[in-house]
């Protein structure tokens, strides 16, 4: 019986510290920190999925990014070659040719 009574003030003690009247039911007072425990689970494994999601867009961003700029690059040697060309051929007299 003294044990009982120990593990009843033990619980008491434990619910009012937590800002629970200290005599809610055992099953509801586990209840709400069973819940509490699941949300913060919950919580974490989102923030986590978030932060993931984001890297991932990052570096797809960056890799477009960076996808682009060869492109404009290649745009660039493909363009300037000829643009010598027609610079070069409009000084030439065509009476050479």
């Amino acid at each position: 019986m003294q044990q009982w009574k120990e593990a009843q003030q033990t619980f008491e003690e434990t619910a009012s510290f937590f800002g629970d009247d200290p005599k809610i039911p055992i099953e509801d007072f586990f209840s709400q920190i069973t819940d509490f425990l699941l949300n913060v689970e919950k919580a974490i494994k989102d923030n986590v999925r978030e932060k993931r999601l984001a890297e991932r867009k990052k570096q797809l961003e960056e890799k477009k990014k960076a996808n682009e700029e060869q492109k404009a690059k290649q745009v660039t040697l493909k363009v300037r070659p000829r643009s010598l060309f027609f610079l070069v051929t409009s000084f030439i007299p065509t009476s050479l040719s």
